[in-house]
């Protein structure tokens, strides 16, 4: 008998336990089918920021494509690298490099500009060239820096037909500017007088002479 009612309490107590709902965990909340939830956010509570690169505020152009011209051994490309700063604060340019845009990714620049070799092509527009950090060559925010590019090549070797430009300051790097190269060939001036024994020079002097056995003078070009 007393087996019979223990069985009975037994059913009796599971019975009472299916029937209440189910009991959510602390920090989680359940559905109807008892699926739980993530804690929800608190209305005050911001995600976390996650930075994002910013890029360089910095503008590149060449105001007059070059022109490939020959002296001597040697093929020469000339023209300027205007650098212009968007940014809030300043700029400090370490280094400057002039890639061929043809070549591949894993060769070297044709030309490398850095110390004192930037720091002598280069040139602040409305002042002085203020000296940076760590070396580097500061373009005031809103302000405009001139690089005078001077590249040579062999004169048997290929000139790039494209150049692009890569910019590295002290924190960051841009690359852009990229132009075409001119191989017109330059108009040779030859002398404006025929025969030997000629002489250019820029002065005017008065010199007599004798026309018709009186003595005179004319302007003309000194010997």
């Amino acid at each position: 008998m007393r087996i019979i009612h223990m069985r009975q309490l037994i059913l009796f107590t599971a019975a009472v336990i299916s029937s209440c709902p189910a009991i959510a965990q602390s920090g989680q909340t359940v559905d109807a089918q008892s699926q739980p939830r993530a804690p929800q956010r608190s209305e005050n509570q911001q995600p976390a920021s996650k930075a994002v690169p910013f890029p360089l505020q910095l503008e590149m152009r060449v105001p007059f494509e070059p022109t490939a011209f020959p002296n001597g051994a040697r093929m020469h490309l000339l023209y300027e690298l205007h650098l212009t700063n968007f940014a809030n604060s300043p700029l400090y340019v370490s280094r400057i490099d002039v890639i061929d845009a043809d070549a591949p990714a894993a060769e070297p620049p044709i030309a490398t500009f850095q110390a004192e070799q930037l720091a002598a092509i280069f040139q602040s527009v409305g002042g002085n060239t203020p000296a940076g950090q760590n070396g580097g060559l500061a373009i005031p925010n809103g302000r405009t820096a001139v690089v005078f590019i001077y590249v040579s090549f062999d004169r048997g070797s290929h000139t790039p037909d494209r150049l692009v430009h890569r910019v590295m300051t002290t924190d960051s790097l841009a690359t852009g500017a990229e132009i075409g190269t001119h191989h017109t060939s330059l108009h040779v001036l030859g002398p404006p007088l025929e025969g030997p024994d000629w002489l250019a020079q820029m002065a005017r002097a008065m010199i007599p002479v004798t026309i018709i056995g009186a003595e005179s003078s004319l302007s003309m070009a000194a010997p």
